[in-house]
């Protein structure tokens, strides 16, 4: 017998109607059929991934850049172009005279050390990209540890705690595993990217692919609850629907609604044609009972507390909906 499906509020059940009109051709509770993975990926490649076994080590800016030499410092911060650029960072320098180095050099020393060792820190966090060998050098020192991540289609990263991603998950694409020789000229050029992908303007990481799974894969229902991809959808279904349901249901667009309140109010409002629960759920944290097609682990708590809602694993029901 299958198992019961139990849904805290209309919206969790939009959320699941909505994942399972993008991932399979079923007109049933239950998922028995999926469609193939490149026509997903064309209609709703965010429920697309593949995996990846990164090892990974990280090195702040501060960190890293406090092993440059003072002379090496010293040296940059009469150069042209970074003497301009501490000028506009600290008007303070009355250095805009000072053509010659020695002239630069007695625009610096004549301030105070608090102000000199601003400007040195400054300095430093600019000019690291001048030593890519200590960037490399320190990141190797640095333990580094194993991390499960997932691309999806649409090129977005999870799994790694990363300010600005960009790029990465084309480089990874591309890389060749730990311990493999580049084949490439290309290949080479992503392997040393790797050993130092700068992460912003925050710190440097070392990248080595351990492992990535040959081909792309679905979402889980309960990886896509979790990273958030079937809110996105909503929103994407809601704003797709909201001059028709401005004319059907005007009162979703009352201003003096939570917005959980409204979620919920449009998530009835766009599947009208299903089977909503009828009796009201309690308001604590309730279990989606998922068909056996998901192979739902509770140990490996598939769902986590979401950010925007209350929703945790597990809870025991009060009520049952048939």
């Amino acid at each position: 017998m299958a198992p019961q499906f139990c849904w805290r509020d209309p919206l969790d059940y939009a959320y699941f109607s909505l994942y399972k009109r993008a991932v399979s051709p079923d007109t049933t509770p239950e998922i028995a059929h999926y469609f193939p993975v490149d026509i997903v990926k064309k209609s709703a490649p965010k429920l697309v991934h593949r995996k990846y076994t990164l090892q990974v080590s990280y090195i702040s800016v501060e960190e890293c850049s406090a092993h440059i030499p003072l002379q090496s410092i010293w040296s940059w911060q009469l150069k042209d172009l970074p003497f301009q650029l501490i000028l506009r960072q600290f008007p303070q320098v009355d250095g805009m005279a000072a053509v010659t180095k020695d002239e630069r050099r007695r625009a610096l020393q004549s301030l105070d050390p608090q102000m000199q060792r601003e400007i040195t820190t400054f300095t430093q966090s600019h000019m690291l990209q001048d030593f890519p060998d200590l960037i490399s050098h320190q990141l190797q020192k640095k333990s580094a540890r194993c991390v499960p991540i997932k691309i999806l289609a649409d090129g977005r990263l999870f799994g790694l705690n990363l300010v600005d991603p960009n790029g990465l998950a084309h480089l990874l694409a591309k890389a060749p595993l730990k311990g493999q020789s580049a084949l490439s000229e290309e290949e080479g050029d992503v392997q040393r990217q790797l050993l130092a992908f700068p992460d912003g303007k925050e710190g440097f990481f070392r990248i080595e692919v351990v492992h990535k799974e040959p081909s792309e894969e679905l979402l889980t229902y309960g990886d896509a609850l979790s990273l958030g991809l079937l809110q996105e959808l909503f929103e994407v279904e809601k704003k797709a629907r909201t001059a028709i349901l401005k004319k059907t249901h005007p009162d979703l667009f009352a201003s003096d609604q939570h917005r959980e309140e409204i979620d919920n109010a449009f998530a009835k409002a766009l599947f009208p044609e299903e089977k909503m629960p009828e009796e009201t759920l309690q308001r604590e944290s309730m279990p989606i009972l998922l068909p056996s097609s998901f192979a739902y682990n509770p140990q490996k708590s598939v769902f986590v507390k979401r950010k925007v809602r209350n929703f945790c694993f597990p809870a025991k029901r009060e009520k049952s909906l048939q």
